[in-house]
């Protein structure tokens, strides 16, 4: 069974936020929020020039052999100079993005995301949606470079590229992630006339829009969480309100993060609720 980890504080509002993940309630947050610079940045790569001239042969048709080759070698110019780096800032507040990790014992990410080892990380069995449908990491110095010709939103590969590349600087996070898209309009007539044509079953239409859908909070099965793991510097109350939690989640397998006394390395013990 694989297990992929979600760390988080969980004081104040968060502690209401862990309640309904026990529940069976996971959000996939905008990728706007997040806090790498170089998030979705892709670069854009000029076309060839015998693609120009192919679009300027089929819009204007007018222009003359020489006028069409001098169009074509200053277009191409520009574009290589000034190459574009941005995609559509609508489409990237529209996408719906969990981030998972791998290891529950990263230092760095119980530093960084479990509110300086006070918060708790979740594992999920990856074996349930939507956790199975997370993909790795890469991780590259290169930033990930699209045709100017596609189009991210409607070609899953350029989707992948930009959502599932960062910077080296950010490999220590080992992450994972899934993404939900939204369903434009069109897509919906779409699915609609094939059902009713007899080109598509109802059921697996369903199943594929109920995998998309953007930010937001979705439903999962609840027995798809089955680690909660306690950050070695827990506030007492806050413990014995998660002890309390899960008391009544048995699928659930609770763990007490604790520093090693002779390595740095976190070891984790396993609890039971209200008790040691």
């Amino acid at each position: 069974m694989r297990f992929l980890y979600r760390y988080t504080s969980i004081d104040g509002d968060r502690f209401e936020w862990l309640k309904w993940t026990l529940d069976g309630w996971i959000y996939f947050a905008s990728p706007s929020t997040f806090n790498d610079p170089f998030e979705l940045s892709p670069i854009f790569s000029a076309p060839t020039e015998q693609a120009i001239g192919k679009f300027l042969e089929k819009f204007d048709p007018y222009l003359t052999k020489s006028a069409r080759a001098k169009v074509v070698r200053e277009t191409a110019r520009k574009l290589q100079t000034h190459p574009m780096h941005a995609v559509d800032t609508e489409w990237v507040a529209s996408l719906g993005v969990l981030c998972l990790a791998s290891d529950p014992k990263n230092l760095l990410m119980w530093g960084h995301y479990g509110a300086s080892h006070k918060g708790v990380c979740l594992g999920f069995d990856a074996s349930y949606a939507p956790f199975s449908t997370a993909k790795p990491i890469k991780y590259s110095s290169e930033r990930p470079n699209i045709p100017l010709t596609e189009s991210p939103w409607l070609n899953e590969a350029a989707t992948d590229s930009i959502l599932l590349t960062k910077s080296p600087h950010w490999k220590y996070e080992e992450e994972w992630r899934a993404i939900k898209r939204p369903v434009r309009d069109d897509e919906k007539h779409f699915y609609q006339q094939a059902i009713a044509n007899g080109e598509a079953n109802e059921d697996e239409v369903a199943d594929l829009l109920a995998s998309e859908g953007g930010n937001g909070r979705y439903q999962f099965e609840p027995k798809a969480l089955r680690r909660l793991i306690m950050g070695a510097r827990i506030d007492s109350t806050l413990r014995a309100n998660i002890e309390s939690l899960v008391a009544f989640k048995p699928w659930v397998k609770l763990y007490q993060a604790e520093l090693d006394r002779k390595y740095f390395v976190i070891n984790l013990r396993e609890v039971t609720p209200n008790g040691n």
